[in-house]
């Protein structure tokens, strides 16, 4: 792959984004805090993860960063970007003799 910018190769591949997981905020959940909202909506993460999301800006609400204590709307689209856990890395534990 040849770099435009430097005209040469380029050896270091951009880093993917993370992958993204859109919601709509529906009625019944009007009115909650965003991080309380999410936790329900997206059951496999954590309230405690969710909230340090938003704190980082990984959460966009109709497209801009918002603050975690902040109260939905219902019909609000809300945009997380699921950055890896810290256990997601390429460390595994082995079995090693003890």
């Amino acid at each position: 792959m040849v770099n435009p910018d430097s005209r040469s190769a380029n050896y270091t591949a951009p880093a993917p984004p993370f992958p993204a997981v859109k919601v709509a905020i529906p009625l019944s959940m009007a009115g909650m805090r965003l991080d309380q909202a999410l936790a329900q909506l997206l059951p496999g993460e954590s309230r405690s993860r969710l909230a340090r999301l938003i704190e980082e800006g990984h959460v966009l609400v109709d497209g801009a960063p918002v603050a975690g204590r902040r109260k939905v709307k219902s019909g609000e689209s809300v945009e997380v970007a699921l950055a890896p856990r810290e256990m997601d890395g390429d460390h595994q534990a082995e079995a090693i003799a003890l």
